[in-house]
């Protein structure tokens, strides 16, 4: 005897079996946000070779076999946690520049800003992984292993603002003024750091986390220092 199936019943079956493909997407995708979480705030306070994949999944709570299924390795952790908020910091960057020439006529100062504020936003934003994030960035530029990954995330946006500080100071040569940028990028990321060295040179006239009061300082020695840099012979 042929087993009748009820009216609607083939639907349901299909529409239950799409509910849960949905909710394993979804658990997947949680998972792979809390990896990705626990690996920035452990980037953020040690070089990469420092931190170890069973550092990560111990504060994530998952075993090491996900993250091998998410990510395939620990160099691919490593670039998907820069791959994650590159893109914001660089819309936030190309929208202030396109604002401040669509004012005409930035000068240095301003370039310089739009360029740097972001960062120091971002490490006092409500959101605790950026300053994980911006630190990590810090190390990051220090390992020539992931030139590569720096300039795909980073160089397009950065290379503009390049373009930008070179129609301020037309008379320049690009060397003078890539010696000056390079310098620029090393004390932004560095003042970000929480300099140690710094903090006890000062003898607690200097407060290393008091980011307002530093960017007030480094911007114009920033932009002083470029513009003086440039008129070099």
């Amino acid at each position: 005897m042929a087993t009748r199936k009820v009216p609607g019943q083939g639907q349901s079956e299909k529409s239950a079996k799409s509910g849960v493909r949905k909710a394993r997407r979804a658990d997947g995708k949680a998972t792979q946000v809390r990896i990705l979480d626990a690996a920035e705030h452990a980037f953020g306070k040690a070089p990469y070779d420092v931190v170890s994949l069973r550092q990560i999944t111990g504060d994530a709570d998952v075993n090491l076999a996900l993250v091998k299924y998410y990510f395939s390795s620990k160099e691919n952790l490593y670039a998907a946690v820069v791959e994650r908020r590159a893109p914001e910091l660089c819309r936030i960057r190309l929208e202030r520049l396109e604002a401040l020439q669509a004012a005409g006529n930035p000068t240095v100062e301003q370039i310089i800003d739009a360029y740097m504020g972001p960062l120091f936003n971002k490490m006092l934003s409500a959101d605790a992984g950026w300053p994980s994030y911006i630190r990590m960035l810090g190390y990051l530029v220090q390992d020539g292993r992931f030139s590569e990954l720096i300039a795909t995330q980073f160089d397009d946006v950065t290379k503009l603002y390049f373009d930008a500080v070179q129609e301020a100071l037309p008379d320049s040569s690009a060397q003078n003024l890539l010696y000056g940028f390079t310098f620029i990028l090393s004390m932004m990321l560095r003042a970000l750091s929480n300099d140690v060295r710094a903090a006890t040179l000062a003898e607690g006239h200097i407060d290393a986390e008091d980011l307002c009061e530093i960017y007030k300082r480094l911007l114009p020695f920033c932009s002083a220092g470029l513009e003086r840099t440039a008129r070099l012979g």
